[in-house]
């Protein structure tokens, strides 16, 4: 690969390299500066106000076979769960450990209309977040996500780097619906907050060792000190993981050495693919796509400082470096009209477009569709033939206004993603009498992370690229809480937060122009590097107000403003590092800048009313937004125009209960929500104003499509008697486009987008849901066990804003089930879990890019059966 990367490539990616150094010095610059600080905050002397225990675990257990309690803070203080008015889900540590649950999107599980996945190759090691249908699963760092991800009160200001391991976590906490006015900007859909568990005076040291399905080895371990009693506390948690592929790639030219096929300008011939990576069996079968492999660690440092101030310093790192995602190749060929189905997809829709032809090594033009060249999807749906490698231009042509292919040399990928990330971050609580505290966050974060896109997993040579992604961002918050006697709680607080992200690619693309001149492929044509800083900055200030009306009714009343800007400088060169030649198409654009601003107010006012002590009722206004920007990927200049924030309205009534002396819980919810100037991207933008049909393809533009109405409800029960425990959620959603930008009532058509009021938006599913159920059996001095399985459930979806049975997911049911061993009062303990038992075909997504030329529809297989085998060891 490193022929194929250029000069200008390499140098930038030394360069990166440079950066990364000094950023991991900084880091450790950091942590020492905060923990100077606080030692010299020590000396200060004691506040006279009565003394402030450390922030308290998020779990309690009221009786021995009852619910837990969860504490949360998702309203700036410390209070129950149930005794929260919002649809909130609290999942404790020890319910993550219950049901085997080790990274962030695997919290899908357990909470209702949430639905977390990891990213398709073409996006890297990123995650896609949505809930009730309200997210984002594009990496550009200049597309904001929708579902804010927050680590111990800090915001993650990218969607790559959010693929999180759940490591030593006090509890997840996931908010459903706008948290404009507690989590800020960008937590339109809702807001996912992890909480590390905090250091304590006692002596722990835990290890756990697991081994399973596709060599998957796995260790995790934590250790807790009290470095000075009552005074300084450190927890240490650690962890290695490490799972071969599940998707076989296979040369296609060594599995199927007799295939031929009639080219579309009348040539027949032999077609072999050149194999991007060395063949290592008898089986043509070159490497695995879908392992995975990461180390990571967290320090977390409390200092009580006095009886009123605690100092928290917590800093974590993650280096990743693994196969790419498992990616298969569904369809190949034309797109179809914009309609929801079609039901013969090789019929009037096939005839009716533009057949693509992909050049071959021996110049013949062969169909890519897979109506016509079956072969180049295998039998097997966990396999794939993606060819790695662009073949250099051998024949150079040049055509008045797309520039030259000359000097193209061949361009080949790699099997791998690599992530290196790092945090720190300090947490200053400062208890001020009996009626006030002040608490300041202080966080830098950033990361370094390189990929290859996995180009259309096909042997055809339609395009490939190889991206990386160097992001850095800062943040302080600082939140002031008081009372104002009986009547009145508050917080009033400000936030800065301001990030600068650098977007680098190689992309080759030899479909995105197919269409410009008519039955005329176009190898080599749009082959540019690209070198993009976005600088973002976000100012907030915002006051939370909880008024106490009577003596079982509340009224909260809370406001937020914010203020964005963002600036996008585009950078697009040649391989050789000049202008024109192979970025002859996009070349006017380097050296262009885009800006972006916006001020947002949001608000939420909610009463809720105790009709017992243990009935809560609810019923609330609250808005959000995700922010806006300009357009990161422009083939043309006029297409370098900016798009406004994505806002949401949301009227919901909630009821929260619990039962039976806390052995049954149940808690429900409903919802309306006003979701205005949705962004979509449109893969064809000649009907967008301004930009016209000679500069409409390629694109890759987001646009605010229109406005839609949603409407919802949400069920979360549990119950516990004796050793048996059950818990189970469900949504339904109901969407509904109201207005659509460019469509016609008369034709039914819609010129602009494409989108008609019949679709819906991506990844939103109409129900979903799981069902848990858990049995500890006593085995008298022998021990227990501990048996516990899981369903979980999903409607059918779409990937596209532009629905059509190319990209719809369907729905599917998997079943999850775990054994555990525990001997009595023993340190140690033995689990078998037993994932996806059923053996469940299903895709996690599907990336279509039929309506942007390149003729592929690709899908990420979730990963069939696996079986581990885990054991935990615990000193006290």
């Amino acid at each position: 690969m490193a022929d194929a990367i250029s000069g200008f490539t390499r140098a930038r990616l030394l360069t990166v390299a440079s950066r990364r150094t000094h950023r991991y010095s900084a880091t450790a610059a950091i942590v020492g500066a905060f923990v100077c600080c606080a030692v010299h905050a020590q000396s200060a002397p004691p506040s006279n106000g009565p003394p402030q225990t450390a922030p308290q675990p998020a779990q309690s257990v009221t009786g021995t076979d009852q619910l837990q309690t969860v504490t949360v803070s998702a309203q700036f203080i410390n209070q129950s769960s149930q005794e929260t008015p919002l649809a909130i889900t609290a999942i404790s540590a020890s319910s993550l450990a219950e049901r085997g649950q080790t990274s962030i999107t695997q919290i899908t599980q357990d909470v209702p209309s949430v639905n977390l996945f990891a990213n398709e190759s073409a996006f890297g090691p990123t995650m896609a977040a949505y809930i009730r249908g309200i997210g984002q699963g594009d990496v550009d760092p200049a597309l904001e996500p929708g579902v804010g991800i927050y680590i111990d009160n800090v915001y993650m200001g990218t969607t790559l780097g959010s693929l999180l391991d759940l490591l030593d976590l006090d509890r997840v906490e996931v908010l459903r619906g706008p948290q404009g006015t507690l989590e800020g900007m960008n937590s339109e859909g809702g807001a996912i907050k992890l909480f590390s568990k905090a250091p304590s005076e006692d002596r722990e040291v835990d290890f756990d060792a697991l081994y399973g399905s596709r060599n998957h080895v796995e260790f995790r371990g934590m250790a807790n000190f009290s470095l000075i009693p009552n005074t300084l506390l450190l927890r240490i948690s650690g962890v290695g993981n490490h799972q071969d592929g599940y998707v076989n790639v296979y040369d296609f030219g060594c599995a199927n050495p007799s295939f031929t096929a009639t080219a579309t300008n009348g040539v027949t011939g032999t077609y072999s693919v050149p194999s991007g990576a060395e063949t290592y069996s008898d089986s043509c079968e070159d490497f695995q796509e879908g392992g995975t492999g990461y180390t990571g660690g967290r320090a977390f440092l409390r200092w009580v400082v006095n009886d009123n101030i605690t100092n928290d310093v917590v800093g974590d790192i993650t280096n990743q470096s693994q196969e790419l995602p498992a990616t298969t190749l569904l369809y190949a060929g034309p797109g179809v009209p914009n309609i929801p189905t079609v039901a013969d997809p090789y019929g009037a829709s096939y005839a009716t477009s533009q057949l693509t032809t992909i050049p071959t090594t021996s110049g013949a033009l062969l169909p890519f569709n897979t109506k016509d060249v079956p072969e180049i999807i295998p039998g097997n749906k966990y396999a794939s033939y993606w060819n790695p490698c662009m073949p250099a231009i051998t024949t150079p042509s040049a055509i008045p206004g797309l520039g030259s292919n000359a000097n193209e040399p061949a361009f080949c990928e790699q099997n791998n993603e690599t992530l290196n990330s790092w945090g720190a971050a300090d947490t200053l609580n400062w208890a001020m009498g009996s009626d006030f505290s002040l608490m300041n966050i202080l966080s830098e974060r950033g990361y370094y992370s390189y990929w290859n896109d996995g180009g259309n997993a096909s042997p055809w040579p339609a395009g490939e690229g190889i991206d990386s992604i160097e992001h850095h961002q800062f943040s302080e918050e600082l939140r002031f809480n008081g009372k104002w006697g009986s009547l009145m709680d508050f917080t009033v607080g400000g936030f800065y937060f301001r990030e600068l992200t650098t977007y680098a690619t190689h992309q080759d693309l030899w479909y995105a122009l197919n269409g410009i001149i008519p039955g005329l492929a176009l190898p080599g044509y749009l082959d540019f590097l690209q070198d993009d800083p976005v600088l973002a900055h976000d100012r907030a200030g915002f006051v939370h107000t909880v008024w106490h009306l009577a003596s079982k009714l509340d009224a909260t009343i809370a406001g937020r403003f914010t203020s964005q800007d963002k600036t996008y400088d585009y950078t697009r060169l040649n391989p050789q590092g000049g202008l024109g030649g192979s970025a002859t198409l996009v070349d006017a654009l380097n050296g262009v800048v885009g800006k972006y601003s916006a001020n947002r107010w949001d608000y939420r006012g909610d009463l809720d009313y105790h009709f017992t002590d243990q009935v809560l009722g609810y019923g609330q206004v609250s808005t959000g937004f995700k922010g806006g920007g300009v357009n990161p990927r422009p083939f043309y200049a006029e297409q370098a125009i900016h798009f406004d924030p994505e806002t949401l309205t949301t009227y919901e009534m909630g009821l929260k209960s619990q039962w039976f002396d806390n052995h049954v819980r149940a808690n429900l919810d409903g919802y309306f929500a006003q979701y205005r100037n949705i962004q979509e991207t449109l893969l064809d933008c000649a009907g967008v104003g301004g930009i016209g049909a000679a500069f409409g393809s390629p694109c890759a533009l987001p646009f605010n499509a229109g406005a839609a109405h949603e409407k919802g409800v949400e069920l979360e029960t549990e119950a516990r008697y004796g050793g048996f425990e059950i818990d189970g959620s469900m949504s339904y959603l109901d969407f509904h486009y109201v207005s659509l930008l460019g469509y016609d009532t008369l034709t039914g058509q819609n010129l602009v987008s494409g989108i008609t009021p019949n679709m819906t938006t991506p990844y939103t599913p109409k129900w979903q849901g799981n069902l848990g159920a858990q049995y500890t059996l006593p085995m008298g001095n022998a021990g227990s066990l501990i048996a516990r399985i899981d369903a979980n459930t999903r409607s059918g979806v779409y990937a596209n804003p532009v629905n059509t049975y190319l990209n719809y997911i369907g729905g599917y049911t998997t079943y999850n089930a775990h054994l555990t061993y525990q001997p009595i009062q023993s340190s140690w303990q033995v689990t078998l879990q037993a994932l996806n038992f059923t053996d469940k075909f299903y895709y996690l997504n599907i990336f279509d890019l039929t309506q942007a030329g390149s003729g592929a529809v690709n899908g990420t297989p979730a990963p069939p059966t696996e079986v581990d085998l885990e054991v935990k060891y615990s000193m006290r």
